[in-house]
């Protein structure tokens, strides 16, 4: 359970946010906040990994792209 929190300029609820490795809080009213470094550790994970498909399954066209577009991570 998170406790609300409310801008200390309008009094509005704050809202929380998640961009591309930045957190923080807004307020949709006035537009005053913070924001602070949350890295994702998955994008920061440098371990190869390697997947191996079962000869018996029949993987889609869509799954074959969403493999091969990942290779460069």
């Amino acid at each position: 359970m998170s406790e609300k929190v409310f801008c200390e300029k309008c009094k509005t609820e704050m809202r929380t946010f998640y961009d591309h490795g930045s957190c923080g809080m807004v307020c949709p009213a006035c537009g005053w906040g913070w924001a602070t470094t949350a890295p994702d550790p998955v994008s920061e994970d440098r371990n190869l990994y390697e997947l191996i498909l079962k000869e018996q399954a029949a993987p889609t066209i869509s799954a074959i792209r969403l493999i091969s577009r990942n290779q460069s991570l």
